[in-house]
């Protein structure tokens, strides 16, 4: 996993649009979940992870207010 940080975005891709769990989309969600570094994750512990929706990069939320 690579650090992410949602105000200058992902630092793996350059993309923009870096969301904690709680902003994505259902299909987001859908995607999120079937990525390798999250699949054994319980939902409770990827409401704790932010996700790159360019390249699905995924890290540690930068703010816990967020999950």
């Amino acid at each position: 996993m690579t650090k992410l940080n949602s105000n200058s975005g992902c630092s793996k891709c350059g993309g923009v649009k870096v969301k904690p769990w709680k902003e994505l989309s259902e299909d987001e969600k859908t995607i999120a979940r079937r990525l390798p570094d999250a699949n054994m994750l319980t939902t409770s512990e990827l409401k704790h992870l932010s996700f790159c929706v360019r390249c699905w990069n995924v890290s540690p939320a930068d703010d816990p207010r967020l999950a």
